[in-house]
């Protein structure tokens, strides 16, 4: 394979950063320039916004592999029993029926795009033993499916019941789909429809850089390579960026549709349900983040799909002497909020969100 290596600081190919404009950039975009549509680039800047607001300029993606030993080793390892295909990630619906009188939660992890997730068994939450009693979202990207295969291979295969997947950051590769010509993002879709179609999963997370006619044209070009969306994720990165980067606010901080009935189901910005783990009381995190989660229902009448997005502590495994561990958190999270919320994963989320908006059009 034929890579390319640079260590340049990316700032923005627009000139609007949180660093001015220098040389780099120059450089970056003249490298950029000449490479294949589509090409992807792994490694990190510190200005992650400066960095993928470049690459996505360029029509690329990104893939965050600091902190990812052994991906030479890994794209070679063999899957089990001698097979040459990777196991489709399951939807584990368990087929709910709607209850118009209940809110509904689901936890999607963090870090989906990256293959560092892969490698360190999800910040080291797929390895403990409580996995399984919750629905849980876990962010994962299907082009590591043919990177890695046996990686990808291992979490479809030991998935349980309560473990269901969206396709992040974007879909596959880390990039502004906002940021992309429709050439670009055409490109980009039809691959995210291919891999999606192969491998799963069919929700995917364009982390609060789409608004409605890019994903409107982002669901089409998906279509084409072969999957439609079942539903869209957004994150309220509008709150911490530069409008320079063109975040997206969905309407009133609420779940928004698109033409065809496909969910675009939105966390909530205030009260805070992105990145949440740092600002959570420290004596009753679990309390904190279910009053948060009850704030945002209580904004809607039910049924109301309230996305809920972080939690691993992906720098540094998980915190097994804290109340902010994962699992605990979670899982007390869900007692606190008592019996008119039902935690649910990603593939009920996008189904029983659609059935609400078919039956409110009739």
């Amino acid at each position: 394979q034929n890579a390319f290596m640079l260590d340049l600081e990316s700032h923005s190919s627009d000139g609007h950063s949180t660093a001015p404009q220098n040389a780099d950039d120059g450089l970056i975009e003249r490298v950029f320039s000449a490479l294949e549509p589509l090409f992807d680039a792994y490694g990190w800047s510190d200005d992650e916004f400066s960095w993928t607001n470049e690459t996505s300029h360029f029509g690329g993606t990104i893939f965050c592999s600091f902190a990812s030993p052994n991906l030479s080793f890994w794209s070679l390892f063999p899957l089990p029993d001698g097979r040459k295909t990777v196991n489709k990630l399951p939807d584990n619906d368990g087929g709910r029926k709607l209850d118009q009188s209940k809110y509904y939660v689901t936890f999607e992890t963090n870090e989906g795009d990256t293959p560092r997730i892969l490698v360190s068994a999800m910040a080291s939450a797929w390895a403990q033993p409580e996995r399984g009693s919750i629905p849980i979202a876990w962010a994962i990207d299907p082009y590591l499916a043919e990177r890695f295969p046996a990686l990808f291979d291992f979490y479809a295969t030991t998935a349980s019941k309560n473990d269901s997947f969206i396709a992040g950051t974007a879909g596959a590769g880390y990039a502004y789909p906002n940021q992309m010509t429709d050439e670009q993002l055409e490109r980009y879709g039809e691959r995210v429809g291919r891999l999606t179609a192969q491998y799963g999963p069919h929700i995917f997370d364009t982390y609060g850089y789409a608004n409605i006619s890019v994903h409107e044209k982002y669901a089409a070009a998906a279509i084409k390579g072969g999957a439609a969306p079942t539903a869209f994720v957004t994150q309220p990165n509008w709150e911490y960026v530069s409008p320079a980067y063109s975040p997206f606010q969905c309407k009133n901080d609420s779940n928004m549709v698109l033409s065809d009935g496909t969910p675009l189901i939105c966390t909530s910005g205030n009260p805070n349900l992105f990145y949440y783990s740092k600002s959570l009381n420290a004596a009753c995190p679990s309390c904190d983040l279910a009053g948060r989660i009850k704030e945002v229902a209580a904004k809607h009448p039910p049924p109301y799909f309230v996305l809920v997005y972080g939690g691993l502590q992906a720098f540094g495994g998980s915190e097994k002497k804290s109340k902010k561990n994962f699992f605990p958190l979670i899982g007390n999270t869900i007692k606190h909020l008592g019996g008119d919320f039902i935690a649910i994963g990603a593939s009920e989320m996008a189904r029983l969100s659609r059935e609400h908006t078919m039956l409110s059009k009739i």
